[in-house]
């Protein structure tokens, strides 16, 4: 029996939640084992050499997201001629930028250390980011095109479990040779080893399970947008790197140790939470290559339903414990001072903003709408910039987060607008009211819940002890005020997902009687 639409986004998503729980509890264990173990400075400068690498996304110049549209139309006719000569266009592409990537690897070991030079030698920096960079050339050599080919099919959850089990290895080795006393050096080379079993497993799975034809002429046309989706990929990068990137520049790696360690919370949460978009835009992207108008115009309701009331569930109480969290975390340590409440919820609220933008980027996304909204893009990577760069001096961690909160903003209002009006066909007055509605059901949430949470607290045990009735509150506002407001759209979501649950369970049961 072939899977639905529905059926392969719950596969989605019933293994991203399994993989989000693992990387949290892999991001919590191994920074605050290298904290412990060498220092802040060390978990700094290992965050810090990470984000400069991410640099290597801007070099795939969109070919991700103009790869999927094509794929999705060539998927959608079972046009394997299509398929094949668009997977060999993507793998050349992909493997030029995996040479190039080499190559400013090779450039940027020699450079970087001259930024970090008060606080680490020369030697140990540029042998730190070859080490770091190993399994990033790996994916850009032999995975990366074949994950691109499975979100399209919305077959992510393969690429998911294999991902789950190359974190395991990374933290089972981490722990192992860090407890052995060997140095950050071979702790990383670990790590490398780990994350390459991904890219290598999709490699050889896509070229088994897929019928690709090796010998078929590349069809470069059919990722022609890439320069416009680059403007996307610019928009991402600048998202995920400009903060760290200009705190390595003004500020000790001790600062960014700070910066990492509340993002490690925000982060996580917005990757548990958007688990739910896994397959989503595929989803979409089926949708809108067979012309299913209606469909498209129910199935986002239900998606800004869903993501709406789980952010207001899962944000509303990291509100209010993200600093009781990290004082508990970074107990007993007193090179810096972790203890920074603004920046805290400034962390939480943008990245809260970040997943309610995801519906209206799915759709702009699926649709291939890459050049029509390149400027929304290119504006919020420019507003993050200047902002950030304009407030980093005197306002340090606070000034990169509101230059961040204010680009996601207008991206959100942006993109919301464009979907609405251009793609899906609605009043925009829809979009604005759900804001609306959250951002009061967040409030009411904060106050309510502030009145019981203490200033100080010393242990896990503690905060856990606050963190219930916390997140009680958060779950009674949120159910409430929906069903009062929304509860019929509330009602036909819930029904939606259920009658999706039992087509799994009778296709399940009927595998096994088969």
């Amino acid at each position: 029996m072939k899977k639905g639409r529905g059926e392969k986004a719950v596969y989605n998503v019933i293994a991203s939640i399994m993989s989000q729980i693992v990387t949290v509890i892999s991001g919590f264990i191994l920074p605050h084992l290298i904290m412990r173990s060498f220092g802040s400075a060390y978990n700094g400068i290992t965050s810090s050499v990470t984000q400069f690498l991410s640099v290597v996304a801007l070099l795939r110049g969109g070919v991700g997201g103009a790869t999927r549209v094509a794929l999705y139309k060539a998927l959608a006719k079972n046009d394997m001629n299509q398929i094949s000569a668009t997977i060999r266009a993507t793998e050349i592409f992909m493997r030029k930028i995996a040479f190039i990537f080499a190559g400013f690897i090779v450039i940027f070991s020699c450079l970087y250390p001259f930024l970090v030079r008060d606080e680490f030698s020369w030697v140990f920096s540029s042998s730190l980011v070859l080490i770091i960079s190993i399994s990033t050339f790996v994916q850009y050599f032999f995975g990366i095109t074949y994950q691109f080919l499975l979100q399209a099919d919305q077959k992510q959850y393969i690429t998911t479990f294999v991902d789950i089990i190359a974190i395991l290895l990374n933290v089972v080795l981490s722990v192992l040779l860090i407890k052995a006393g060997v140095g950050i050096h071979g702790v990383k080379l670990g790590s490398a080893f780990a994350f390459s079993i991904l890219p290598l497993f999709l490699f050889f799975y896509c070229r088994k399970h897929y019928n690709i034809q090796k010998d078929i002429k590349p069809d470069f046309s059919s990722i022609s947008q890439r320069w416009d989706a680059f403007y996307h990929q610019l928009a991402a990068f600048v998202h995920n790197n400009t903060d760290v990137a200009l705190l390595t520049v003004f500020f000790s790696q001790k600062v960014i140790s700070v910066y990492t360690t509340y993002y490690l919370v925000g982060n996580g949460i917005k990757r548990i939470l958007l688990t739910v978009s896994s397959g989503v835009e595929a989803a979409f992207g089926d949708i809108i290559a067979k012309d299913e108008k209606k469909v498209l115009q129910e199935d986002l309701s239900i998606y800004e339903t869903i993501i709406h009331i789980l952010s207001c569930l899962i944000f509303g109480p990291a509100l209010i414990l993200v600093t009781p969290f990290v004082r508990v975390y970074t107990l007993g340590m007193t090179d810096i001072n972790y203890i920074r409440y603004a920046f805290g919820y400034m962390v939480i609220i943008s990245e809260m903003l970040y997943c309610l933008r995801s519906p209206y980027e799915a759709i702009v996304n699926a649709s291939g709408h890459f050049k029509q909204t390149k400027r929304y893009a290119f504006t919020e990577a420019g507003l993050n910039l200047i902002i950030s760069i304009g407030l980093v001096w005197k306002y340090e961690l606070l000034g990169v987060v509101i230059g961040t909160l204010v680009a996601i903003v207008f991206r959100i209002v942006a993109y919301g607008i464009y979907a609405d009006t251009i793609i899906v066909h609605r009043s925009i007055w829809i979009g604005i009211k759900r804001f609306i509605v959250t951002g009061i059901t967040m409030l009411i949430s904060f106050l309510i819940s502030y009145l019981i949470v203490p200033p100080e607290m010393t242990n896990y045990m503690n905060w856990i002890l606050y963190a219930i009735p916390v997140t009680v509150i958060s779950f009674v506002v949120t159910i409430l005020i929906n069903l009062l407001l929304y509860r019929k759209a509330t009602l036909i979501t819930g029904k939606k997902i259920g009658n999706i649950a039992k087509r799994m369970i009778k296709r399940g049961k009927k595998q096994k009687n088969g």
